[in-house]
């Protein structure tokens, strides 16, 4: 996964896991988030793993609220 988030999936992970949905979950630190993008793509270390939770619970939470409320 953290070669593919360097590369085709760049843009869909910084667009994904800096979006407002990601904000709106109150119990994720947003400045964490940040700094593991920042480290990952800067080559700093691959949190490649980490991302692509982030990635799922944002879309979970999404569609969850989209469907129950």
């Amino acid at each position: 996964l953290g070669s593919l988030f360097l590369g085709p999936l760049r843009d869909y992970v910084v667009d994904t896991l800096m979006s407002d949905d990601m904000r709106s979950i109150a119990f994720i630190d947003y400045q964490q988030v940040r700094h593991l993008i920042t480290d990952h793509m800067d080559g700093k270390a691959d949190h490649g793993y980490i991302l692509w939770c982030l990635i799922y619970l944002v879309r979970w939470d999404y569609l969850h609220r989209k469907i129950f409320i």
